[in-house]
């Protein structure tokens, strides 16, 4: 009983201090935040914290967002979200995600949720995915390059991706370059492959 009365003044003591935090801008402290509100059955409360973080650029809040559209049967964009938590090596995104299937996703009602990128920088490369899965790869391509223009490692990486299976390896090659130089894990590997260039060629 003593345990559990000390979790629970420990719990509120910490969402007040992710409070605090998020309100001076930490999208850390937000996303935190937005997981005890999840946790505790606030889903507004816990987007609102989300979209702190995604204000921000804060590509950690991947898995959360993604496990927030689960809970609202938002499928298409919790795919789209634990994709990227998932190349991030996020092994309970990516349990998640498999456990979604790889049955057709509803994208085309995803495109209004991904369309503010002008707010929500990782929107970008979130958007280029939904146009990619919808065969339209030069607009995909258009939104993985404004990602990469904003600093998302993630778009550069999917470009990457997008180029190689497109048969364009040589572009591909840089372009995971540019997004291993950005740390992001996947393209890390990918760049240590024979033949790829040791730097980036703008």
């Amino acid at each position: 009983m003593a345990a559990t009365l000390l979790g629970k003044l420990l719990r509120d003591r910490a969402a007040k201090w992710f409070g605090a935090a998020a309100e001076l801008g930490n999208p850390e402290a937000a996303r935190q935040l937005g997981d005890l509100f999840l946790a505790e059955g606030d889903l507004i409360q816990a987007e609102n914290c989300y979209l702190r973080a995604e204000e921000q650029g804060y590509a950690e809040v991947a898995r959360s967002s993604g496990m927030l559209h689960l809970l609202c049967n938002g499928h298409g964009a919790a795919q789209v979200w634990l994709a990227r938590a998932a190349a991030a090596g996020d092994g309970p995104a990516a349990e998640l995600l498999a456990h979604l299937g790889s049955g057709p996703q509803p994208l085309e009602e995803t495109r209004d949720r991904f369309s503010f990128s002008e707010v929500y920088p990782l929107d970008n490369a979130h958007y280029g995915v939904v146009q990619e899965e919808q065969g339209e790869l030069a607009e995909a391509r258009k939104y993985y390059e404004k990602g990469y223009e904003v600093g998302d490692a993630y778009a550069a990486y999917r470009l990457a991706a997008l180029l190689e299976k497109q048969g364009n390896g040589e572009e591909a090659k840089l372009w995971y370059r540019k997004a291993a130089d950005m740390r992001h894990p996947v393209a890390l590997a990918v760049a240590k492959r024979p033949g790829t260039p040791d730097t980036v060629k703008e």
